[in-house]
């Protein structure tokens, strides 16, 4: 049996909602957050204002990852979304955390209008994209990279 122990990390849901008003007002908007600030999400999802929002965390029942809940919630990679207002591709993504391969594996799986991360310790937004993301970059590049390897 393996314990793991996870820090909990802190966030100023002020600035968060404020710099995510200016890029999100009037959108859809899915709030994910990396381990360290899933206990956060639904307060900050209180303080959006958009048209909707969604939050999608890790499903966890008695402390035990359950991959698979039979509920009306969307399931995307490893992650169960509340209710959504129309199809997921209609929502922007708001990360919480710093930039990671665990960013970079929703940024590639999940079919998103568009996506911003906020990095807590520089309390910074921005719009995510392979010129800003270091990891989808690489991605981008090694792909490219077998393209022409062909």
């Amino acid at each position: 049996m393996f314990l793991y122990v996870l820090s909990r990390e802190h966030v100023d849901v002020s600035d968060v909602a404020k710099q995510a008003e200016q890029e999100l007002k009037g959108k859809k908007v899915v709030v994910v957050g990396d381990v360290p600030y899933m206990h956060m999400l639904d307060e900050i999802a209180q303080h959006i204002r958009a048209e909707h929002v969604a939050v999608a965390r890790i499903p966890v029942q008695n402390h035990v990852y359950t991959p698979t809940q039979q509920n009306s919630s969307h399931i995307a990679p490893g992650r169960l979304w509340s209710e959504l207002a129309g199809p997921a591709s209609d929502y922007s993504m708001l990360y919480i955390g710093e930039e990671s391969p665990t960013l970079t594996n929703l940024l590639v799986t999940m079919r998103l209008q568009s996506a911003f991360s906020y990095q807590p310790s520089l309390k910074q937004l921005r719009l995510e994209s392979s010129k800003v993301n270091r990891h989808l970059g690489q991605r981008y590049h090694m792909v490219q990279r077998v393209k022409d390897a062909n």
